[in-house]
């Protein structure tokens, strides 16, 4: 959720920017399911070009900028080489995220299975 910008540049051309605010719920699939909540931003900035069609069809390309924002619900257990934050569900690595220094765009799973619901 959140707002959303388009601005007609020229002629068929426009730029367009998003702000997105996303809480993603992250469970473990044992009898004594642990639940992390992670909140993220994203910032979409795109291109749009519009055919001189009837049906309207248009190309749309950009960046897209993301960053955590807060994990509740998990420990830190670790830290890697290279500034990345390892935390914790049940007592055994499940999530790796980025430090400020290097942005997040995904999480990956390790050791606990782990589900994501959004």
């Amino acid at each position: 959720m959140g707002p959303v910008v388009e601005i007609h540049v020229w002629h068929r051309l426009s730029l367009g920017a998003d702000f997105l605010l996303r809480r993603t719920s992250l469970a473990t699939s044992s009898a004594a399911s642990k639940r992390a909540t992670v909140w993220r931003a994203e910032a979409p900035l795109t291109v749009i070009y519009r055919f001189r069609i009837p049906t309207g069809p248009f190309i749309r390309t950009g960046v897209a900028l993301n960053r955590v924002l807060d994990i509740g619900g998990a420990a830190t257990c670790a830290r890697g080489p290279f500034g990345e934050r390892f935390y914790c569900l049940e007592d055994s690595p499940s999530l790796s995220f980025g430090t400020a220094a290097q942005p997040v765009s995904s999480w990956e799973a390790y050791g606990t299975p782990a589900c994501v619901r959004t």
